[in-house]
C-alpha cells in the first residue's frame, strides 16, 4: 500500500486517478480525483491538500478562500510530515536525511519545514535561476541572495554537488537536487550565526 492508499484509507476517501477538467487534482464529495501523469512526490502533495480541504471542512469548492487554502497547505504539510515525529527529528538529522526518511514528500516541502522549524531562510534555485526565497516572519532576511549564497548555489551546480560555506556570520547548507526530470535544483538553508536572529 503506498502513501496515497494509506492516508486514503485511515480517512475514509476514495481515490480517482482521472484528470478532470485538465486540473491536476479535483475533489466532489470525499472522492479525490488525481491526474495519473503527475510527477509522484507532486501526486503526493496534490492529494494531501484536497485531503485537508476535505478535513478541515472547506466542502464548496467554486467559493473556496485564499485563507482556506493557506490552511489546507498548512494541514497538507502536517499529513505529509506528521509533526510528532518530523519535528524532533528536525533538529539532529538535515536535508537528506529527512528526505530519505520521509520519500513521499518532495524535498522542496520537507526544506520549506525545516526552515520553519529551525529558523532558516530557504532558497531555490532551478536550472541556475532563483525561483523562491522564503523564510519564517521571526527572520529578517535581505529579499535577494547574498554573494556567498549565490556563490555557492552556482558552484553546485558546476560540481553537482552538496555543499556548505560557514562566515560571515552565516551558516549555509546547500543542496544539489537532480531527479532526472527536466529540472535541475540547488536548495539552499541559510542560517545567521547571531542571536539576533537577523543577517
Amino acid at each position: 500500500m503506498n502513501f496515497i492508499e494509506k492516508l486514503a484509507r485511515e480517512h475514509d476517501v476514495k481515490i480517482v486517478y482521472e484528470s478532470i477538467s485538465g486540473e491536476d487534482a479535483f475533489v466532489m464529495g470525499r472522492m479525490i480525483f488525481l491526474n495519473p501523469d503527475l510527477y509522484p512526490p507532486r501526486m503526493n502533495w496534490r492529494f494531501c491538500h484536497e485531503l485537508a480541504h476535505i478535513l478541515l471542512g472547506h466542502t464548496d469548492e467554486n467559493s473556496i478562500t485564499r485563507e482556506q487554502e493557506i490552511e489546507a497547505d498548512t494541514k497538507a504539510g502536517e499529513l505529509m510530515l506528521p509533526p510528532k515525529e518530523f519535528n524532533r527529528l528536525v533538529v539532529s538529522h538535515d536535508l537528506i536525511q529527512l528526505k530519505e526518511l520521509f520519500p513521499h514528500a518532495s524535498w522542496e516541502v520537507v526544506a520549506r519545514r525545516i526552515a520553519e522549524l529551525t529558523p532558516a531562510v530557504l532558497t531555490i534555485y532551478d536550472n541556475k535561476k532563483l525561483r523562491s526565497r522564503s523564510a519564517p516572519p521571526s527572520l529578517s532576511f535581505p529579499p535577494k541572495p547574498t554573494q556567498p549564497e549565490v556563490s555557492l548555489a552556482m558552484e553546485c551546480f558546476e560540481h553537482e554537488s552538496n555543499s556548505s560555506h560557514n562566515s560571515d556570520g552565516l551558516e549555509i547548507n546547500a543542496y544539489f537536487i537532480d531527479e532526472n526530470e527536466s529540472v535541475k535544483r540547488v536548495i539552499l538553508l541559510t542560517r545567521p550565526n547571531g542571536s539576533d536572529g537577523d543577517y
